[in-house]
């Protein structure tokens, strides 16, 4: 399939699969509407596509706020020619709040599930009818978190269960209109979510935070016994450096 000069949309491409995807668009000669998560991120990412063959136009998102979003999805209709209609969108952005259960408020489940689920359904519902005109596909970037539930990832694993869940509905809904929906569950990969010290750090926070009668429950040694498997199991080959493995699926 010829690509020059389709349309994509990139969700959450500062780091990692999302960011990599935007290059790898790029030097196709697609036009990439790359969403970052603040101003200097945007130059990031123009910076490091300015050389290749498309065009990406960067901004920034914030996909906890719905007024955000909204603006996002204005300022990439302004910018698609008329008529053109969206190739595809890749759903990639996620935050993780990580710790037992017994240390996690409400709030950070619901943080969680506001980016990684309602932000990026909110996403898909804005930018639906423009992917029908192309007749054109989704690509929701879960996890392995999102088939097989680990301990000390909640809020994460519950999100990626739910977007699972959106995608195999919205899947069946769209196949009449031509449109693809498809997920991809990537296990430990090198990318600033799994950086050896995010994971256990997150991991102290959330114990820190939980009441006194909790912290003497599980007692300190505990965290610092968790602190270190993360952090050797995110350290060793497990965590795989091959970043382009995922991007190129």
């Amino acid at each position: 399939m010829d690509l020059h000069g389709k349309a994509v949309v990139v969700i959450g491409a500062t780091t990692g699969f999302g960011h990599q995807f935007v290059i790898k668009c790029a030097s196709k000669g697609m036009t990439v509407f790359a969403a970052c998560n603040s101003p200097n991120c945007v130059q990031k990412v123009v910076q490091a596509t300015s050389h290749l063959s498309g065009f990406v136009h960067a901004h920034s998102l914030d996909l906890s706020s719905t007024d955000s979003v909204e603006k996002f999805f204005r300022q990439v209709i302004n910018q698609l020619p008329p008529g053109t209609g969206i190739h595809a969108l890749v759903n990639n952005a996620g935050i993780i709040r990580a710790g037992a259960d017994d240390w996690l408020a409400m709030e950070d489940y619901e943080h969680v599930l506001r980016v990684n689920l309602l932000g990026l359904i909110q996403i898909t519902k804005l930018f639906k009818e423009h992917i029908k005109l192309a007749k054109g596909r989704i690509l929701f970037c879960s996890s392995i978190c999102g088939r097989i539930a680990f301990p000390y990832y909640g809020p994460y694993t519950v999100s990626k269960f739910a977007m699972e869940g959106y995608c195999d509905t919205i899947r069946r809904e769209l196949s009449p209109f031509g449109v693809k929906v498809a997920v991809v569950e990537p296990g430990y990969f090198r990318t600033p979510i799994t950086n050896p010290d995010h994971i256990p750090n997150e991991m102290e926070k959330s114990f820190n935070k939980s009441s006194q009668y909790i912290k003497e429950q599980y007692g300190h040694n505990f965290i610092l016994k968790n602190k270190e498997i993360a952090k050797n199991h995110l350290s060793s080959k497990a965590n795989s450096p091959r970043v382009d493995w995922v991007v190129d699926v």
